[in-house]
């Protein structure tokens, strides 16, 4: 069963999303990811039939080779 998720506009989503109170917010520092790129790998132009989208494989600092996405 499908529920109408609660915003007020501040992003929040969920059982806390009436309070609004972002000074209480609290971030786990397991939470979070730092994440940023090191190499393009591979550039490559895929095309639909009137369009190219430019495709580019990026290597992370936490991945390996196998990894990394496009």
């Amino acid at each position: 069963m499908l529920r109408l998720a609660k915003t007020n506009g501040t992003g929040l989503v969920g059982p806390h999303a009436d309070d609004g109170n972002l000074e209480d917010f609290q971030i786990a520092p397991e939470m979070v990811q730092d994440h940023h790129p090191v190499k393009i790998l591979d550039e490559e132009d895929r095309g639909l039939r009137r369009r190219k989208i430019p495709f580019v494989k990026v290597l992370w600092n936490d991945r390996d080779e196998r990894g990394a996405t496009c």
